[in-house]
């Protein structure tokens, strides 16, 4: 088993979701599952906007981008390749 050294700047936003990899967290898997809380909080956030406005008309639409937006940049780690969260 390969131990990892994550970047600190990685593991503070990994925490910020409450993710706290080991060093033999493989930074791939760690990586999906924050993936997999964001689609998580993306289907939430679409749920929510359909019940206010169940057309999802362009006034909708276009306030679903700006919290998706939002969204995204809490996850800002996401655009971060998984081989690039760890030292060599």
């Amino acid at each position: 088993m390969e131990d990892h050294r994550y970047r600190p700047a990685i593991l503070a936003a990994l925490e910020a979701h409450g993710v706290r990899p080991t060093p033999a967290s493989d930074p791939r898997r760690v990586y999906e599952l924050v993936k997999s809380l964001y689609a998580f909080e993306i289907r939430g956030l679409k749920a929510d906007f359909r019940k206010l406005d169940p057309a999802f008309g362009p006034e909708t639409r276009r306030f679903f981008a700006d919290a998706n937006r939002r969204l995204l940049d809490r996850y800002a780690v996401l655009r971060v390749p998984p081989h690039e969260w760890v030292e060599r």
